[in-house]
């Protein structure tokens, strides 16, 4: 009976430490997008499996390089100031983190029918990440 209470405090640690490094992986992404620190988010994305979609926006990355590369285009070309700038929650599930936050932005360009030059665009954004073996492997967005 003790040997079982022992194994299943074991399991417990184990669950924990994913759903921590889950967390922190999520947490580490936000601020190093905020920071434009586009080393650390190609640390923090998984170059084989990682895949971002944002469908409302029609945004679609097939991998980390292609993600990367548009995250520069926009921080540089559409919104230089772009940013989350509040974490209004935070759920995670085994290696599936589920965040509800603020994004802010304003744009340096008029895209037509998308957004004017000057005016801030802000959104409540869902966002699904997860997370494996340390890695994030896939990020979904969605506005709310």
């Amino acid at each position: 009976m003790e040997d079982d209470k022992e194994a299943a405090r074991g399991d417990d640690v184990v669950l924990f430490e994913s759903v921590k490094q889950a967390a922190e992986a999520a947490r580490a992404y936000i601020e190093a997008y905020c920071e434009k620190d586009f080393a650390t988010l190609r640390a923090l994305l998984d170059p084989d499996r990682f895949q971002f979609s944002h469908q409302s926006r029609g945004a679609y990355a097939a991998d980390a390089d292609s993600f990367i590369a548009m995250l520069e285009r926009m921080a540089t070309d559409i919104f230089p100031d772009r940013r989350f700038t509040e974490i209004r929650g935070m759920h995670v599930v085994d290696d599936v983190v589920l965040i509800d936050t603020e994004w802010r932005g304003t744009p340096i360009v008029t895209i037509a029918g998308r957004f004017e030059a000057g005016v801030t665009l802000a959104m409540a954004l869902k966002s699904m990440i997860v997370v494996q073996e340390g890695r994030i492997t896939e990020i979904r967005d969605h506005d709310s």
